[in-house]
């Protein structure tokens, strides 16, 4: 009975330890390909494939006679704790240009991470938080200097697992 008590413990004691490692690693992996230097889709490629980062998705649009186009392409990154992908897209149009980069993670306890995210970068009050529609998920914006960060993440009352982290250029409405 002590052995199975002994191992429930260290089970839990590892598998939370693994939560708060996950999020760790996930929110650094997107501060170093996201944060570190200006918004800029080639650069963010070139970095990828430096780090010879095997490409999960790539689509886009050339540009129209407009000059208009978009694009976006996704690579799967390795961490100690598990992959994740890392993404980049770009925009041109009539109304607007958008770039962003970010990250995303279907296994991560979402509740565990948006915690490590808002104390590691020290966020404030979000600017808007929504939840979709069908409950699923929860929204949430906040201003960074002049950038806007968008988490996605499982509902508390519905998923649990899985995160969406990007930044982009356009800094949110106030």
């Amino acid at each position: 009975m002590r052995v199975l008590c002994a191992g429930m413990i260290l089970c839990a004691l590892t598998c939370g330890a693994y939560a708060g490692e996950r999020a760790a690693q996930l929110i650094n992996s997107f501060q170093v390909m996201c944060l570190l230097e200006p918004l800029n889709f080639a650069h963010s490629e070139q970095k990828a494939t430096a780090m010879k980062l095997p490409v999960r998705e790539d689509l886009g649009s050339p540009p129209d006679a407009s000059g208009y186009f978009s694009r976006a392409k996704s690579w799967l990154s390795p961490l100690d704790s598990g992959p994740h992908e890392f993404t980049v897209a770009e925009a041109h149009g009539p109304k607007a240009d958008v770039k962003t980069c970010g990250i995303m993670a279907p296994d991560v306890d979402a509740a565990d991470f948006r915690a490590k995210l808002i104390k590691s970068m020290k966020l404030g009050k979000p600017t808007a938080q929504t939840t979709s529609s069908d409950g699923q998920y929860r929204n949430t914006v906040w201003a960074i200097g002049d950038l806007s960060l968008m988490l996605s993440d499982g509902s508390p009352r519905s998923l649990k697992q899985g995160i969406q982290l990007l930044v982009s250029d356009k800094p949110p409405a106030r």
